[in-house]
């Protein structure tokens, strides 16, 4: 089969799903790149501190470590608030070992003195609230550590929103390698295979219509052969063996705001198995005239009498079908 033009999109559809697969592999690498120290801070932090010797957050900021838990004996006012949603709910609030001090902000309703955060040197907060320290208390100001303790936004759930985005991705890269792989290894197992058993053998059919490539009419991405018609699109493959197609019809509709007016043509076989294509008024126009021209026994059009016996009694349409093709046959052998 690998030498028809079916197992040849069988294998361009296994490349795809393999280069897919890579590129999930690869997005996924990407982000533990990028959010590498993000995660580590979310697993292994926060960093217990304490106020009786600050130096100790630079240390710990310096080794890309800024998730911690500060431990402190005492918290001064600064009688700076922030807002949060439009509210005055949080304030400004500054540690001190003597040596260094820290700024910090946090929620008015914090308990006790152990407030845990992130350390920020980018807040958009930051130069107004290190201005407002230095106005009230130029000696703080001279001590303050270059970042603020962020102790309002939250941190963790970003970096749960990051693991479950690269388990996503990794799902994904494992699933379309999976069956790039196995489809690889198995070509029948493929859905355009699989689609073709209805008829026998996948290896028989696709050596007919690659046949029947080499006389036919090509309609838009629909292709009639000499007893075979099938289309190629963005859903796939769909095969139809001539004999068994019973009914065709235009269909049209509007969509969008702007009512957009479409067209497609739709056909439908003895088994039930059906396939509508949406195409330009002229292309639509030329399927169904070609089916008229090769089976015109075929039910052409669609009404309420016509839908309502194929709704109600199946086996009743199809009988109909054939004997409008027998007594055509019958005239043209007269």
């Amino acid at each position: 089969m690998k030498n028809t033009w079916i197992g040849r999109d069988i294998s361009r559809s296994n490349f795809l799903y393999a280069l897919c697969a890579l590129a999930c592999v690869a997005s996924a690498i990407g982000l533990i790149y990028l959010g590498r120290n993000y995660v580590y801070n979310a697993l292994a932090g926060p960093f217990p501190v304490d106020d009786a010797n600050l130096g100790t957050l630079e240390e710990l900021f310096a080794h890309d470590k800024y998730y911690v838990k500060l431990q402190a004996r005492q918290l001064f006012k600064t009688g700076l608030v922030g807002t949060l949603n439009g509210a005055n709910s949080t304030e400004f609030l500054l540690a001190t070992d003597g040596r260094r001090t820290l700024l910090i902000r946090d929620h008015f309703d914090h308990n006790g003195n152990d407030i845990t955060g992130t350390l920020e040197t980018s807040a958009e907060f930051l130069t107004e609230a290190r201005q407002s320290v230095a106005n009230k208390n130029p000696e703080a100001h001279k001590m303050l550590l270059p970042f603020v303790l962020e102790g309002v936004v939250p941190f963790r759930w970003k970096a749960y929103a990051l693991l479950l985005s690269l388990m996503g991705l990794a799902g994904a890269g494992f699933w379309l390698g999976s069956l790039a792989l196995l489809r690889t290894i198995n070509p029948l197992s493929h859905p355009y295979a699989i689609a073709l058993k209805r008829y026998g053998s996948p290896e028989r059919i696709a050596a007919e219509l690659q046949a029947e490539t080499a006389n036919g009419v090509s309609i838009g991405e629909s292709f009639f052969g000499t007893h075979w018609l099938w289309h190629k699109g963005n859903g796939g493959v769909h095969v139809f063996r001539l004999d068994d197609i019973v009914w065709v019809y235009r269909c049209v509709g509007v969509t969008g705001t702007q009512k957009i007016v479409w067209q497609s043509y739709r056909i439908i076989d003895r088994h039930g198995a059906s396939m509508e294509v949406r195409a330009a008024g002229q292309a639509v126009d030329a399927f169904l005239t070609e089916i008229a021209k090769r089976l015109p026994w075929c039910a052409n059009g669609i009404n309420d009498d016509i839908l309502r016996l194929w709704t109600q009694d199946q086996a009743a349409f199809i009988h109909a079908v054939d004997q409008r093709r027998a007594q055509l046959q019958a005239t043209d052998n007269g």
